[in-house]
């Protein structure tokens, strides 16, 4: 009998186990979905020099997707602090030439294309933005499948308490009878 209880219980964990991959595959599906289709733009563009761009100009938006998406570019840059050579104030913010091997369209560059010359945080601002919301998403979908899970383990633990009494029930019976 207690080999039987054993077995069974071992099953509805070995079920419960089962169940998460399950569950992570269809959030990300459901996370894909989520993307934008209609694309707002109103302000001025400008070029990697920062003047204002004018004329007919063809402006060409990515969405990110899951694997390289925001969030993935955003764990890519490191926050840092410093002081100022000129005058030894202290400043935070973001290495450019790390910023413009992730995100370049956000720095601009000397003349001879490879020296940074600073990063416009506006713009990097577009791509938190992005990277928040994908993260909101994944933990909405998170708190849904944990809560899912935990329900599933009470129900576990029901049957568990429902089963052990059923063979505490038994084994006083083989007692009594003997």
């Amino acid at each position: 009998m207690k080999v039987r209880i054993a077995c069974v219980i071992a099953g509805f964990f070995l079920l419960i186990l089962s169940l998460i991959p399950l569950t992570v595959a269809q959030t990300t599906a459901a996370t894909a979905s989520a993307l934008p289709r209609l694309v707002r733009f109103g302000g001025i563009v400008k070029d990697l020099n920062g003047n204002p761009l004018t004329g007919v100009v063809g402006i060409t938006f990515a969405l990110y997707s899951e694997q390289s998406g925001a969030l993935a570019k955003v764990e890519q840059l490191r926050g840092v602090s410093y002081d100022l050579k000129a005058n030894g104030k202290h400043e935070v913010g973001v290495i450019a030439e790390e910023v413009g091997a992730v995100v370049p369209e956000v720095v601009s560059w000397e003349k001879n294309g490879k020296d940074a010359q600073g990063v416009d945080y506006s713009r990097l601002t577009a791509l938190l933005i992005e990277a928040v919301k994908q993260q909101q998403r994944e933990i909405r979908s998170q708190t849904t499948a944990i809560r899912n899970l935990k329900s599933e383990l009470r129900s576990t633990r029901q049957t568990l308490a429902k089963l052990q009494a059923q063979s505490s029930a038994g084994q006083t019976n083989l007692v009594a009878s003997k």
